[in-house]
């Protein structure tokens, strides 16, 4: 059973917290998937969608005004010593930058150029940083995030192969299908049978 959308925004109403006395403070962020909320952290009001990442910071409070019963998002939360590598590899001006950025809405662009112009850093060093703390360069995360949304599209949702393509961005449908294919070894129709398949035998194999 998924997370309801009460239970996550009580977890942002109490992250990040400090646990005891004299512990560290918990940092993360949470991405949105679907759904929606309005919110007020550090003084600020933020509207949260699908695609939105807000970056929680310690020993500030968040409140949620309003939020749709269909939010969900994916949460991550850790000590926040355990962030100094990668702080330490960002300059100070990036740093303002992203503290002053700490909600954005995640397009489903596939290029390094796009995300390093809204970051205000240049794509050598955004594809550097990223390389450096992940192993994947950042081409290679595009690819999988929409590769994984792609899938998504596809086993989730009604959307057609071509509005789907649309919506990431390629120049049609066939440019689509080929890096679909590329990547997965079947075509994005295929891969919808497939998972439609696999649903029917899961619902045969449970009655």
């Amino acid at each position: 059973m998924g997370v309801s959308a009460k239970d996550i925004v009580a977890k942002l109403e109490t992250l990040p917290v400090k646990l005891e006395e004299g512990a560290s403070f918990k940092v993360g962020f949470f991405l949105c998937r679907t759904g929606t909320a309005s919110l007020i952290a550090d003084g600020t009001l933020y509207h949260l969608q699908r695609g939105s990442l807000l970056m929680l910071y310690p020993n500030e409070q968040i409140h949620v005004l309003h939020y749709s019963d269909d939010l969900e998002g994916r949460m991550e939360v850790d000590y926040i010593e355990n962030y100094y590598p990668t702080l330490e590899s960002i300059d100070v001006r990036s740093r303002i930058v992203i503290r002053k950025l700490r909600c954005i809405v995640i397009s489903e662009e596939r290029t390094v150029v796009y995300y390093a112009q809204h970051l205000h850093i240049s794509p050598y060093y955004l594809s550097g940083i990223i390389k450096k703390e992940t192993g994947k360069t950042a081409l290679e995360w595009l690819t999988l995030f929409t590769i994984n949304l792609s899938k998504h599209y596809l086993a989730d949702t009604e959307m057609s192969i071509k509005e789907i393509a649309d919506t990431l961005h390629f120049p049609d449908q066939s440019t689509f299908g080929r890096y679909f294919k590329h990547h997965m070894g079947c075509s994005p129709g295929e891969y919808r049978q497939s998972t439609k398949l696999q649903a029917k035998h899961d619902v045969e194999k449970a009655t």
